[in-house]
């Protein structure tokens, strides 16, 4: 005779909990989620109608939160992707890039990772993420931020910008209490008394 083993079940709520702390371990603060995702922007470098555009994606990819390392402070984390359909080649000046929250206040300037060819050529696609560390003075509004960024081409630079909104917090009503969870795997959660 041979034993078997069945497969042990997982409870529906053993499962979640063990999702709300597996995403508690998260590098980036889910409190912080903002849209569009991505939001688009597209130049014309040629006086043609049927010039070919130079087109940007840009992501607000999210906030990530304080290390433990010393003057270790939070950074909001963007990206943009250029997709370069035109024929003519381009630069990405990271040295124009800069962040501005909700109540215009600047973030300090960004460090440039993931992409060191700034220089983007016919029919290339380029990604580069840059990190914006979190003011350490003032009152920051973080409900919206404005990402700025040019490009160059023989000389002459090409502003654009992209705003972004923070995504309201998930809410739940049950009988007379209120419970707004920012994220279902933050570690934190608020109620107030539902009144009628």
């Amino acid at each position: 005779m041979i034993d078997t083993v069945q497969p042990r079940r997982i409870s529906a709520v053993l499962l979640a909990l063990s999702l709300w702390f597996a995403g508690g371990c998260s590098a980036y603060d889910a409190r912080y989620t903002y849209l569009p995702r991505p939001s688009e922007t597209v130049v014309y470098l040629e006086d043609s109608p049927n010039a070919a555009p130079i087109r940007m994606l840009s992501s607000m990819i999210g906030v990530r939160r304080q290390t433990k390392e010393p003057g270790s402070r939070p950074i909001v984390e963007t990206a943009i992707l250029f997709d370069n359909t035109s024929p003519l080649t381009i630069a990405f000046k990271p040295d124009t890039a800069a962040l501005f929250t909700g109540n215009a206040q600047r973030f300090p300037n960004p460090d440039l990772i993931d992409q060191q060819n700034l220089l983007i050529g016919p029919g290339q696609t380029v990604r580069t993420t840059l990190l914006f560390p979190v003011p350490e003075d003032g009152q920051l509004d973080l409900n919206g931020l404005n990402l700025r960024w040019a490009i160059e081409h023989e000389g002459q630079l090409y502003y654009q910008s992209s705003t972004f909104e923070r995504k309201p917090p998930q809410t739940y009503r049950h009988d007379a209490y209120y419970y707004g969870y920012p994220s279902p795997y933050d570690h934190y959660f608020y109620h107030r008394h539902f009144r009628h």
